[in-house]
């Protein structure tokens, strides 16, 4: 019984000394990037007439840590952009991981595009859903790169 006590002694203030992990440093995702979006063609998900809407996307990215900002800009594709919302402002950024985020894009019509992906040095490709009105008005997927 003796030995357990001192047992427990010895563990309790080793697993009390361990340090907490910082979190991971954000990848630095700063700088231009160029690609397409894709609308879904999910009912009650995306605006009819637009299934399978292609668009010209950049985004430039200014980035201090995990504080992000910048602009977007949409460009015919193979259809005109959600509304004709050619530009728009990163206004939010949340990160997942170190390599996760989810930008926040403020529309000049006052709706919002939320851009989630996982980014490497060259590209990132994830979904997006765009919010009017308190509804989705359009979602799909998108893929940028560096244009070096």
């Amino acid at each position: 019984m003796r030995s357990v006590a001192v047992l427990c002694a010895l563990l309790i203030p080793a697993c009390s000394s361990a340090s907490p992990k910082a979190p991971p440093e954000p990848v630095d995702i700063s700088g231009s990037w160029a690609g397409t979006s894709v609308a879904s063609c999910a009912p009650f998900q995306t605006k009819p007439g637009r299934c399978r809407a292609e668009n010209q996307i950049d985004f430039l990215i200014l980035q201090d840590g995990s504080n992000i900002r910048g602009s977007y800009s949409c460009a015919y594709g193979n259809m005109t952009c959600l509304d004709g919302n050619e530009s728009g402002q990163i206004v939010a950024a949340t990160f997942f991981r170190s390599d996760s985020v989810t930008l926040r894009v403020q529309m000049p019509d006052g709706s919002s595009c939320l851009f989630s992906g996982t980014f490497d040095d060259a590209k990132v490709g994830g979904t997006y859903k765009c919010i009017e009105g308190g509804g989705i008005a359009e979602n799909g997927n998108w893929h940028v790169k560096r244009p070096f």
